[in-house]
């Protein structure tokens, strides 16, 4: 058997090289798009992980400082008070953008961001070791609840 030689021209290769970059650039546009679906966010807090994985949030059901973005959507309400586990951080919550109501009462927070949490309506966080507190973009908050804590700065400036 005698091998196959093909001769290309060099308008012929051209097109080969342009139509293998073009399904190159879209087989990675695909994979990156994929990527940025399954983005995590960072919950450094373990007790605070433990209480999303033990009501069905967390979905990937394991402790390991981290959570799919999309675990967050659709959940309105958290309620970590007297949690089981006392929670030092609730880094995370930046990204439960439904979140409507919040209670995180008789923790051990030093501080405590809603920023991002434009549809919160009620907020509880009594009894915590909060300094400050900036509700400040919170602008559809009807109840904030904060007694027993040390804050100096409660800028409720758009509330």
């Amino acid at each position: 058997m005698l091998p196959i030689c093909i001769n290309l021209t060099n308008f012929q290769m051209k097109n080969s090289l342009l139509l293998f970059a073009i399904v190159s650039v879209l087989s990675t546009s695909n994979n990156l798009a994929m990527i940025k679906r399954q983005s995590f966010i960072n919950i450094p807090d373990a007790n605070f992980e433990k209480y999303l994985i033990d009501n069905k949030i967390d979905k990937d059901g394991v402790v390991n400082g981290k959570m799919n973005v999309d675990d967050a959507r659709g959940v309105k309400k958290i309620d970590v008070r007297l949690w089981k586990f006392k929670i030092n951080s609730l880094v995370g919550i930046e990204v439960f953008h439904e979140l409507e109501f919040l209670d995180c009462s008789e923790n051990q927070l030093m501080v405590l961001d809603v920023s991002k949490n434009l549809n919160l309506k009620e907020l509880v966080c009594r009894n915590n070791k909060l300094t400050t507190l900036n509700v400040s973009k919170n602008v559809k908050l009807k109840s904030l609840t904060c007694g027993q804590n040390s804050i100096q700065h409660l800028d409720i400036e758009a509330v």
